[in-house]
């Protein structure tokens, strides 16, 4: 904003921002985001806000898959909501193999996981193919005391559950995970948010609140969640 004073002499300009006042998030709207490479068509659509997501990992698989003649999709898609726009959050199986029984996934040397988690958080990604857990960079700034996190969701296991050398875990289910958690902010020397990945968002001593919700299986219905945040 710029204000100049009544005889117009003087004007100040003033940047304003907003932290921590947006109680409501939706996904009406989407951006889309082209593949880099030279010669690639992969792209996938994004939340448009605060979000991050896996897709930008699926990507980078998908660039390769492509040369073997695969493709795995992407974990983070738009879908019908509740009510409007919502998100389809599935895990990837993402075993690179050719033809003649080549497993790329193993010929890298583990660069590229079997299984692409679908994940979706305020926060970034930033691929780190050496370290998959530190691309996830969660958390945006909030101010103010949470009291409840409340949506809707869907859930349906997959059909096989795998670890991660890919071998199937009989009598393994997998299980969704949804939480809010509030965690403090840490400045590096510029000044910016070290932000927690998922080496630590379960484990860090700078989280104060979350709020989670205990699975309770397939739903195959939209149901209701409301989770009271607790102090840690």
């Amino acid at each position: 904003y710029t204000v100049t004073s009544e005889d117009g002499i003087i004007t100040t300009k003033y940047t304003v921002s907003v932290a921590g006042k947006e109680k409501f998030y939706e996904f009406e709207e989407w951006d889309i985001v082209k593949s880099s490479s030279t010669g690639s068509s992969e792209q996938y659509e994004t939340p448009t806000g605060l979000f991050g997501t896996s897709n930008p990992g699926a990507l980078t698989i998908n660039d390769m898959a492509n040369q073997v003649g695969q493709n795995f999709g992407y974990p983070v898609v738009p879908t019908d909501g509740k009510n409007g726009k919502g998100v389809m959050i599935k895990s990837l199986h993402t075993a690179i193999v050719t033809a003649d029984g080549q497993d790329f996934n193993a010929l890298l040397g583990g660069l590229l996981p079997y299984i692409t988690a679908g994940s979706l958080y305020t926060g970034t990604f930033k691929l780190n193919m050496f370290d998959a857990l530190s691309s996830t960079k969660f958390g945006v700034a909030h101010n103010g005391k949470p009291v409840t996190f409340t949506g809707w969701y869907k859930y349906t296991p997959g059909n096989e559950y795998r670890d991660k050398k890919n071998n199937i875990v009989e009598g393994e289910i997998d299980k969704c995970a949804i939480n809010a958690v509030l965690y403090e902010e840490e400045l590096d020397k510029n000044g910016e948010n070290v932000p927690l990945t998922g080496h630590d968002i379960n484990t860090s001593d700078r989280v104060v609140m979350r709020a989670s919700l205990q699975d309770t299986g397939a739903k195959s219905e939209w149901t209701e969640f409301t989770l009271p945040f607790e102090s840690m």
